[in-house]
């Protein structure tokens, strides 16, 4: 049955052409949300592959020396913890093709779907406050360059203190959003080669839910705003702030001396590969995060809430290409980022015949030098 037969259901206090025109932009978003999600499994193969290897080399000697490349790597980390619902399915789908007749979920099957889809959201908060830390570090260290107490947070061991208070920040809801279902016994029965009459386990809303409305609706609106509003709200600000103190470093950088070229230049790359990265993790996190609260306000509202879900459905596979987007970004802006991705990808070879060759390219400088310097006595 489509929402358009049941309009006063699904869009209560609309008028009937209100609701025929949102019950008719429904089926075609259905339908335009079903051939791009099906896109989704090799999506997320890609991202699992790129963020694999951007794991490895950020974790590298050369790079752990950097605050923000640890994070990052804690970033690619929780991204790739959000696919696993998305692989769960998969295997779930893959499975069911060599079975002559469906398998009712088993209570494990049901706890583990609960599990996979509270983690997902609980990398994701994690994921999207790291993405913040990063751009919020860079910003201080810029703007405050000679005061070593905001130096030290560019320092790897601070990482850890951010990666571990994010992780801790984020538990408390978690653990709340595993009240929110019980899991129950119900009857099954499928026509298949023959009658097939069984038991089966099913996700439910909770009594606890159910009984502590108050609570849970305190405690949704919290989540909401520390979890979805806040990063909304302080990556816009903390992007302006960037662009601006990047923009005053670089005029700063135009009045000092060329012998320390080589060190602004690093920096500044720095800096500009921490503002691409917010800027697209704000592009695609953004309107995800806004989405999900504005859903948070139609729950009462069955076609619009349906609506909202399809949306959340399109930017989730934004968010998945967004997570690619990171190692792009390093490889085309750091050059240390493109030395170590070569060096693992020949195995540590090429970099050591670049290591001979200077070495080489020393020796020859000294040997004019000392020859010039024969002829100069003579």
């Amino acid at each position: 049955m489509s929402t358009c037969d049941v309009l006063d259901e699904y869009y209560p206090g609309f008028t009937k052409s209100s609701a025929l025109f949102w019950c008719k932009f429904l089926l075609n978003l259905e339908e335009f949300v079903s051939v791009i999600m099906h896109q989704e499994y090799t999506i997320s193969v890609a991202s699992l592959v790129i963020n694999t290897f951007h794991i490895i080399i950020l974790t590298r000697t050369a790079m752990r020396k950097s605050s923000i490349n640890l994070i990052m790597a804690a970033v690619a980390v929780f991204d790739i913890f959000t696919l696993f619902p998305t692989f769960e399915r998969f295997i779930s789908e893959f499975i069911s093709l060599f079975r002559r007749c469906p398998k009712p979920p088993s209570y494990s099957e049901a706890l583990m779907g609960i599990g996979f889809s509270e983690f997902k959201d609980f990398s994701q908060k994690c994921s999207t406050w790291l993405c913040f830390f990063i751009a919020l570090i860079r910003t201080l260290v810029i703007r405050n360059p000679l005061n070593p107490k905001y130096e030290k947070l560019a320092h790897s061991k601070f990482s850890i203190h951010f990666i571990i208070g994010t992780v801790l920040f984020n538990m408390p809801f978690t653990v709340i959003g595993f009240l929110k279902y019980d899991i129950v016994e119900m009857g099954f029965w499928y026509e298949c080669v023959r009658a097939i009459n069984g038991r089966q386990y099913v996700m439910v809303i909770s009594k606890f839910y159910r009984h502590n409305k108050l609570l849970i609706e305190l405690l949704e609106t919290l989540n909401a705003l520390i979890s979805k509003i806040s990063p909304c709200l302080l990556f816009p600000i903390v992007t302006i702030f960037l662009i601006k103190e990047i923009r005053k470093a670089d005029e700063n950088r135009r009045k000092i001396s060329s012998s320390s070229s080589a060190k602004t230049s690093d920096s500044r790359k720095t800096s500009r590969l921490v503002l691409y990265m917010t800027i697209m993790f704000f592009v695609s996190g953004f309107p995800y995060g806004l989405n999900t609260v504005v859903g948070f306000y139609y729950v009462h509202v069955p076609g619009i809430w349906q609506i909202l879900q399809e949306i959340g459905f399109m930017l989730s596979l934004l968010l998945k290409l967004n997570t690619m987007s990171h190692f792009v970004v390093c490889l085309c802006m750091s050059h240390q980022y493109r030395q170590t991705a070569i060096g693992i990808i020949f195995c540590g070879h090429l970099a050591l015949q670049d290591k001979k060759s200077s070495v080489v390219a020393v020796s020859q400088n000294q040997s004019r030098n000392v020859s010039a310097g024969v002829r100069t006595v003579a």
